[in-house]
Order: structure tokens, then C-alpha cells, then sequence
């Protein structure tokens, strides 16, 4: 399953419900692809809002069907769907990525479909009859409006007659990208690729372009070999790394969050993130020692959740935690910090923290890390009320993406279960997957939290 590609800037863009042609555009855009095979489900009031893709090659029965309808509605709506926050919703049903699909889709290649395509889609369309029935069934059951059900097929997209049911031509796909809304997103950055493989190569946020070409390469390497320093040093077997892990861990943290500032503040100065100007922004506002830093101390997943707490919601709730650990198991920090060049004003402000001590009791310190430990895996979980910042999430992508352009090795793989969890956290399911996919094809034996990416977190419904 999968929804929003760029979270951040859809709320403003989404368009009204009632277009066939805009609806396929912003599905597509909030993928960030053509689904092939898939049903998507977009909840609407005076626009289109949060929408999830499953696939529906695989036969299930109608009852499951209207359960599965039913469930998706509820998990976006965010509140019971008795209530009444977002009445309506839509079905749009992607038939299959075929060569004709993939030439109409390519500016140079499309030409004026034939008869004979067009009838093939027409027939393809009465797959919509079965989910148009499911869907109307959740509708009158749960006090929901079905506002559209589409087919969009090879060469054509097709839209249900309100009264009749039948489906109606209305209208050729490369035309989609010629509309206002389509075009609108592009602009403000997103992308479509046409079909999802394709957009896996691009996952990553690209910052491979560059206006001084010189300055770049000498970047990427400094980070190279500083990580490969930092590692060096880790491994040893007689490293003194981590010995004091409490104040270690906590103090990468204060590091992760101060680069996510500096990324956070780039990205509200540039229009778009994937140009040249705006990564030699980044190049030129990260040293690379840090970035080589961030990314050879990611030693266990336990670094990785955490970086995910500080991300998900902010250094304040991490020191608070780090605080509690440190009075609940009387940690005192002796042992030397593993810290890069320049930073040393951020390891004192670590150690003034991890120094106090509560003056509650053993048991009351006990029970107050028991609730910030419940806290914490609620956000990694997907089950904690407070929805993450998207800005944040996408400031972290880019970190990864520093990281893993330069060096992809095991000893860096776990900024993917950061970026997996972060694309689960936005509800972009399918690239979480992939992102899981990679963690698990570097690291076959580690034991990862993320399990349940099947499932939206609740945090994705409502606010539209």
C-alpha cells in the first residue's frame, strides 16, 4: 500500500473532486508512479485528500472485498467513520503496465489511439462494475458518499455513469499530463515515473547535479574518507567507542537533530530540492566529517530508532528519555565520546545533560522511564497521537541519501530503516518495502522492527 509522495505540498495543490482527468493527476503524483493492477481509494471533502493503492491482482471474495474497503476508509478518516470529517470518496482502478500504456506515457513516443485499443480498454473497464458495487455497499452502509469510480486502462481513462453505472470515456492518459494540476506539481518539485520499478531508481533523493562539479567531488570524498576513519575506529577491538552508550548515542543524536535544521532551512529556500543550486546548498551547509560521522555511527538499530524518536518528535522529547535512562540506571559519564572535529560545544551540552539527576525516587524514576519507553515505541510503532513533522522526515531522506550515494556498504545500511520507517510514517508503503528490502539484503540476520508496514499508522487520517 502506498499514499503520499510529497506530503508537504499537497494539501494546497489538491484539487477539486469532481475532475476525472485532475483526480488521475494527483493519484499519480502522490504515488509518484502509474500503479499497474491496483485499486486506489482517495477520501475527498472540498478536495481530494490522503488516498492508499492496494493491489488487486490477488482474488478475494466480495465480503473481504467490502471489509478491506471498509477498514481502508476508516484507517484515512482517522475518526470513526460515522463521523462525518471527510464524507466522500472515490475509486480509481489501473489496469495493466503494458508497452501501449508505457509508448502513450512517453512525450516523443505517444501517438492518437486506435479504435481497436480503445475498445480493448472499454472492455477492461467492467472490472470497475464489481468494485463500484463494493464500494456503494460501504458507502450506504456507513453513511459515505461514492463520488466516482475510474478506469484508467491503456491508451484512456473511463468514469462511471451516476445513473446508470455504466462506464463512460472520458478522456486519453497523455492527456493527464497536460492538465493544470499535473503540471502545478511538477513545478513544485514532484515526479511521476511511469510505472513503479521505474520509480524505484529514484527513491533516493538525487543530489548527483551540481554547478561546481570540482567542489562536489571533493565533498563526497572528504565524507568517504572520514567514514571510513570513524568506522576504522569503531571496529577496533579494543575501541573505547560507546563504552558510556547513554551519553554516546544521545550526543549523535543532537548532531542528527542540528543537521536536520540546517537541511530543514535549505529546503525553505530553494523551490525545488532535486536542482543543481539546491545540493550544492546542502554540500556546502554539512561539513562532510558529520555526515561521515552520522553515517558510521548508526552501529545497531537501536541507534537507528532512536535518530527515528529525534526525528519523529524533536531533541526535547529525546533528551527527556536519555534523561531518564541515564537516572534510572545511574549512569555517570566517564568514558571518552567519540566526537568529529568542530563539535565539541554540542558534547558539552550532552554531558550537562546525562549529569542530572532527578531527586525522585528509584521506583518513581522507574515509573517515568516506563512511560517514556512506552512513548517511544508508540512512535516507532506508528500507534503515538502526534503525527511527524513531513519536513523533518524529508530533511532526514536527504542525510541518508549523502550517506548511501557516496557509500553503500552493510556498515551504512541501517539509514535504511530509517528511511523506511519515514516513508511508512507518510504512508508511502510500497517504498518502504523496497527500503526494507535493501536493509535486509545487506544485513540477512538482523532482526527488524518493521513489521507491520502492511498497516497505515493512524497519524496518516484526517487534516485535509
Amino acid at each position: 500500500m502506498a499514499s503520499s509522495h510529497h506530503p508537504y505540498f499537497f494539501e494546497s495543490l489538491a484539487p477539486h473532486p469532481d475532475s476525472p482527468a485532475h483526480a488521475v493527476a494527483y493519484i499519480v503524483h502522490q504515488l509518484g508512479y502509474w500503479p499497474e493492477d491496483s485499486v486506489v481509494l482517495v477520501l475527498a471533502d472540498t478536495t481530494l485528500g490522503p488516498l492508499v493503492r492496494i493491489d488487486s491482482r490477488q482474488e478475494c471474495s466480495r465480503q473481504e472485498s467490502i471489509a478491506l474497503i471498509t477498514h481502508l476508509v476508516q484507517t484515512l478518516s482517522e475518526k470513526p467513520i460515522t463521523e462525518d470529517k471527510l464524507p466522500y470518496f472515490l475509486l480509481a482502478v489501473f489496469g495493466p503496465n503494458t508497452p501501449t500504456r508505457r509508448r502513450q506515457l512517453e512525450n516523443n513516443l505517444n501517438q492518437p489511439p486506435c479504435i481497436e485499443e480503445i475498445e480493448t480498454d472499454r472492455l477492461a473497464s467492467a472490472l470497475c462494475t464489481y468494485w463500484q458495487h463494493v464500494g456503494i455497499e460501504v458507502a450506504s452502509v456507513h453513511q459515505k458518499t461514492l463520488l466516482d469510480v475510474l478506469y484508467i486502462g491503456e491508451v484512456s481513462y473511463w468514469r462511471a455513469h451516476r445513473d446508470t453505472h455504466e462506464m463512460m470515456l472520458s478522456g486519453f492518459i497523455d492527456e493527464v499530463q497536460r492538465t493544470d494540476v499535473y503540471l502545478n506539481l511538477l513545478l513544485a518539485g514532484s515526479c511521476v515515473a511511469p510505472c513503479e520499478l521505474e520509480a524505484q531508481k529514484h527513491y533516493l533523493p538525487s543530489l548527483e547535479k551540481s554547478r561546481d562539479v570540482e567542489s562536489k567531488n571533493w565533498w563526497e570524498e572528504e565524507m568517504v574518507l572520514w567514514l571510513k576513519e570513524y568506522l576504522q575506529h569503531i571496529k577496533t577491538p579494543d575501541s573505547a567507542y560507546a563504552q558510556d552508550f547513554l551519553t554516546q548515542k544521545y550526543y549523535e543524536n543532537i548532531l542528527w537533530n542540528h543537521a536536520l535544521i540546517h537541511v530543514i532551512e535549505t529546503i525553505n529556500q530553494y523551490q525545488r530540492t532535486d536542482s543543481a543550486e539546491f545540493a550544492d546548498a546542502i554540500r556546502k551547509i554539512l561539513d562532510p566529517h558529520l555526515i561521515a560521522f552520522l553515517g558510521a555511527t548508526l552501529t545497531s538499530e537501536l541507534s537507528a530508532q532512536s535518530v527515528i524518536y529525534t526525528v519523529a518528535l524533536g531533541i526535547d522529547e529525546t533528551s527527556s528519555l536519555y534523561q531518564k535512562l541515564s537516572s534510572a540506571y545511574k549512569n555517570y559519564p566517564t568514558h571518552e565520546i567519540l566526537c568529529p572535529l568542530g563539535y565539541e560545544q554540542y558534547l558539552r551540552q550532552a554531558k550537562r545533560m546525562m549529569k542530572q539527576k532527578t531527586k525522585k525516587s528509584q521506583q518513581q524514576d522507574r515509573d517515568m522511564l516506563n512511560l517514556s519507553l512506552e512513548k517511544f515505541a508508540s512512535v516507532l510503532l506508528g500507534k503515538h497521537r502526534i503525527k511527524p513533522d513531513p519536513q523533518r522526515i524529508a530533511a532526514m531522506e536527504i542525510l541518508c541519501a549523502l550517506i548511501l550515494r557516496a557509500y553503500e556498504k552493510p556498515d551504512t545500511a541501517r539509514a535504511y530503516v530509517l528511511l523506511a520507517w519515514g516513508s511508512w510514517a507518510i504512508g508511502q508503503g510500497t517504498k518502504a518495502r523496497e527500503y526494507l528490502r535493501k536493509v535486509q539484503e545487506q544485513l540477512p540476520t538482523e532482526e527488524l522492527f518493521l513489521k507491520n508496514i502492511e498497516q497505515l499508522p493512524p497519524w496518516l487520517g484526517g487534516e485535509f
